[in-house]
């Protein structure tokens, strides 16, 4: 009984932590400047599917989804933690995606690249049957009518870069100048910085960028986020990089 009364304030604790945190919504990297891939399958609430083994052609095991999260399961029915690099999330837990590769078989893809050392594929046919559907991160980022579906308006979109900086510039084009070069969030910096889309030009972004700054003592609030704009600036990023990877995304 001691054990569950303890278990239990653990995960009260945890919880009310983790909703603390990032009060404001702020996007903190989650990409780095790593490999998401040439886009992802959205994936239903529920959903199974076999995953194939490309040392021999057989059936790996299972990739499901319950309570919201997905599972994958070798065939002995052993669960496989999955890392966090090779599934991604469109502003809510619930909005599962599950990054792929292209692969030799026009009718596969890959999956699962940082969790596994063996190569797993799944069917194109398979996923379309039970519901997945592919889309590439430009189209996310970029469809009104996918963000008004999936993505909550009041959830900020940010820098998805850890390693470099993305440069903020006058005009739609590399050789334009740079206003700034804006770093992705971290938490240790505060609030941090947001940027609003205006407008879309093949894989650039009209933007408007803008630090997140604490009110301070005498214009708090009762609002959990609380915070002031400032620095505001409207230019030209580069949202999708040549090699398919969202240099912003969503704040989760």
């Amino acid at each position: 009984m001691l054990y569950k009364i303890v278990f239990g304030l653990i995960c009260l604790f945890l919880a009310n932590t983790a909703f603390s945190e990032n009060p404001c919504n702020v996007m903190i990297p989650r990409g780095g400047d790593g490999d998401w891939g040439i886009g992802c399958y959205l994936i239903p609430d529920e959903f199974r599917i076999k995953v194939y083994d490309d040392a021999d052609g057989s059936i790996f095991g299972e990739l499901f989804t319950k309570s919201s999260h997905i599972y994958l399961l070798d065939k002995n029915k052993n669960v496989i933690n999955i890392e966090y690099e090779d599934i991604e999330y469109i502003g809510s837990y619930r909005n599962e995606l599950v990054k792929i590769k292209e692969c030799s078989n026009p009718d596969f893809v890959r999956v699962l690249w940082k969790t596994s050392k063996r190569i797993l594929f799944l069917n194109k046919k398979n996923l379309e049957t039970e519901g997945a559907r592919f889309k590439k991160y430009k189209d996310i980022i970029f469809d009104k009518s996918i963000k008004e579906k999936y993505a909550n308006y009041d959830l900020n979109i940010g820098v998805n870069v850890k390693k470099s900086c993305l440069n903020l510039r006058m005009d739609p084009t590399i050789n334009a100048m740079i206003l700034i070069c804006i770093k992705g969030n971290d938490w240790e910096k505060g609030f941090g910085s947001g940027i609003r889309i205006k407008e879309v030009k093949g894989n650039w972004a009209k933007i408007e960028y803008f630090e997140m700054h604490s009110k301070n003592d005498a214009e708090e609030s009762d609002d959990d986020c609380s915070y002031i704009e400032k620095n505001n600036k409207i230019g030209w990023i580069k949202a999708i990089g040549d090699d398919g990877f969202p240099n912003i995304w969503f704040s989760v």
